[in-house]
């Protein structure tokens, strides 16, 4: 069903993209902020962007405590310089368990390092996924 961080990997580009993602998928958050510059941007389009590593430890330790494991279907990678577009699904499982979301990720590349990372996905379909698993945990 889906896709492992192998589903690309003659991308000439795939183990600085695997490099990125592995953090997210063992969800070590001191390890996902370091991926980025120290002024780098996180923008969920659904919310507020975060700021900084500081602000990323912070802001993700919160939003990412009931993730289990992400898995990332690579649907496409594209890349034009320093400007990396994943079009992905995000298999993401919770205690309550498995949500998919198709998205697109536009990550902006400074030194190695993350310098914007923008998300863009469907508001609607994402809330339904969190109301879902709201509903599940309080049942």
């Amino acid at each position: 069903m889906t896709a492992n961080r192998e589903s690309h990997p003659s991308h000439p580009f795939w183990p600085q993209i695997d490099a990125l993602l592995q953090p997210w998928r063992i969800n070590d958050i001191p390890a996902i902020a370091e991926t980025f510059a120290e002024d780098g941007v996180l923008h969920s389009m659904m919310g507020t962007p975060i700021r900084g590593r500081a602000s990323l430890r912070k802001v993700l330790g919160k939003h990412l405590a009931h993730i289990v494991s992400i898995e990332f279907e690579i649907r496409n990678i594209a890349m034009n310089g320093d400007v990396l577009i994943l079009e992905r699904v995000d298999h993401v499982t919770t205690p309550e368990g498995l949500h998919s979301l198709p998205v697109v990720g536009v990550i902006e590349l400074r030194n190695g390092l993350i310098q914007a990372w923008r998300e863009y996905f469907d508001s609607v379909q994402a809330a339904s996924a969190l109301d879902a698993s709201k509903a599940s945990s309080s049942a």
